[in-house]
């Protein structure tokens, strides 16, 4: 059975309001990914390659990319929103969709076009988000 997503990506503000920001993900512009974190004593014995691992834990790494916009307001508003030191997001994940706590490694956008009225299309944004 396929899982049915209503939500790619929404994030708690400081100010307390969700904001979503699904519209704003490109077709195939959402990835997935699962880190191990290990212990400093993980050590592989010379002598026959054997590991000894000590897992810690696991962290998701999400990365989107988004669809192209002249809306500067709203891309500036998910800006702040992913430049707290953490937050809550709700996001689709592999097992379904979760309310989860990130921080956002980087976010970058490209400047296409300035038009005459000052208003500017903005395309190629993409961002990281790593589990807390």
């Amino acid at each position: 059975m396929a899982i049915k997503f209503k939500t790619a990506l929404a994030v708690l503000s400081a100010a307390g309001e969700w904001h979503d920001y699904t519209d704003m993900v490109k077709f195939r512009g959402f990835g997935w990914k699962r880190n191990d974190v290990d212990s400093d004593k993980t050590t592989r014995v010379v002598a026959n390659a054997q590991m000894r691992r000590f897992r810690l834990g696991q962290k998701r790494t999400l990365t989107f990319e988004l669809l192209s916009t002249d809306d500067t307001d709203r891309l500036a508003q998910m800006d702040d929103d992913l430049s707290q030191v953490e937050f809550t997001a709700r996001v689709a994940d592999l097992h379904g969709e979760r309310e989860m706590i990130f921080y956002c490694t980087s976010f970058a956008a490209t400047l296409a076009e300035i038009f005459d009225d000052g208003t500017a299309e903005w395309e190629s944004g993409t961002f990281d988000l790593v589990e807390c």
